[in-house]
């Protein structure tokens, strides 16, 4: 993961803690596949592209409490944190862990039933 990718996951999560309608980011193609993902999972309501590297993303709220609660970040530029196929079967989490494979990226689940392995991204709380 570089340092990009993890100023994303800092910024959505101060901007839902900070109670922001959107926030503005700097997109390449694996942050864009990871906001189409987020989009995905109902964690933002939506997002729009700005310019050819940048986007728009629209935070969710329901009944004025943010959809992430709170986003802890497991991998960072200094050290990844990376889980064999086997491994990610002896995680036992009942919180939305978000795991990038050779297939894109993946909740915890859908790595277990699809038996991949992976990188693990973040937990969302």
């Amino acid at each position: 993961m570089n340092q990009r990718f993890c100023n994303l996951l800092t910024t959505v999560k101060n901007g839902q803690l900070n109670r922001k309608q959107y926030i503005y980011i700097q997109t390449t193609n694996k942050i864009s596949s990871f906001v189409q993902f987020l989009w995905s999972k109902g964690f933002i309501l939506a997002y729009t592209k700005i310019s050819p590297h940048s986007l728009k993303i629209f935070l969710k709220y329901s009944q004025n409490k943010p959809a992430i609660n709170l986003l802890k970040i497991i991998s960072k530029p200094s050290k990844a944190f990376v889980l064999s196929k086997n491994q990610i079967w002896n995680l036992k989490l009942n919180h939305f862990v978000i795991v990038h494979t050779t297939q894109g990226f993946k909740t915890l689940v859908e790595c277990k039933t699809q038996n991949l392995g992976g990188q693990v991204i973040c937990i969302i709380y």
